[in-house]
């Protein structure tokens, strides 16, 4: 299981965000994330890897703890 919680991310040499807060809960199996170029769609991969952690909010979950 995966959950964003209000996660949110702005780049440190960014003034916008460039993921806006987002709520989901994934339960275990597949999930696909589809959107526009642009949308953060690779954002919440390296979120979800543990490579960047949300400005605001939390991304926890099994084996994962990326609290903010």
């Amino acid at each position: 299981m995966i959950v964003f919680e209000d996660a949110a991310y702005t780049a440190p040499d960014s003034g916008s965000p460039i993921l806006h807060p987002v709520n989901l809960v994934s339960e275990e199996g597949h999930v696909a994330v589809v959107g526009a170029n642009g949308s953060g769609k690779s954002t919440l991969a390296r979120m979800v890897n543990g490579l960047i952690q949300p400005t605001t909010g939390s991304v926890t979950g099994n084996d994962l703890a990326t609290v903010r």
